[in-house]
């Protein structure tokens, strides 16, 4: 798995991950969740996504020679590879939204990425300080050594145990923003 900052590379990010099922996905970009208008028929899965490299000329309903958008709908991430991911990280915001049915359940991001395989995924249901976010996710990476007891942590440490250790520490911290549950809390 590469991480590309690169605008002519960033689009590659889908060819990747359909051939591989990374370990850990960890993707800090933007999100978007566009609500349902009135009787629109509009696919579900394609109301929420990721914006990619490349990502305005989908907004300007353009395809690059490449045959890429540069937006990876939930329609899209369903098809992913993600058989052996232990961990989905959407550092984003809206990224835990969907459409609602109330007989299928939420249609968006985290049904995309379950279907494709994710055993865990961490998710956004509103903005984020870029800062604190990528603070906080040091913290959680510390705190989730995921099977590597040379850094100091359990052998059995889940996403979700790491996630509530950040979250205490936070909560327990002497700085103000960081007990602020608005920068951390989903």
């Amino acid at each position: 798995m590469r991480a590309y900052k690169d605008k002519s590379k960033g689009i590659k990010f889908r060819i990747h991950v359909k051939r591989l099922s990374p370990r850990i996905l960890h993707l800090a970009t933007h999100g978007f969740f566009l609500e349902k208008k009135g009787d629109s028929t509009d696919r579900p899965m394609t109301l929420s996504g990721l914006a990619l490299a490349g990502a305005n000329r989908g907004i300007m309903e353009e395809i690059g020679p490449d045959g890429e958008d540069g937006i990876l709908y939930a329609l899209e991430a369903q098809n992913l590879n993600l058989e052996r991911t232990e961990l989905v990280v959407l550092s984003t915001r809206d990224t835990g939204k969907g459409e609602v049915d109330v007989s299928e359940g939420v249609y968006g991001l985290t049904r995309a990425f379950r279907t494709a395989g994710a055993r865990n995924i961490l998710m956004t249901l509103w903005p984020l300080h870029d800062e604190l976010a990528a603070e906080f996710m040091i913290d959680f990476y510390r705190n989730w050594p995921s099977g590597d007891s040379s850094t100091g942590g359990s052998l059995r440490s889940t996403p979700a145990t790491a996630l509530r250790e950040t979250r205490l520490a936070w909560i327990e911290s002497e700085d103000e923003k960081k007990r602020n549950p608005r920068y951390w809390a989903p």
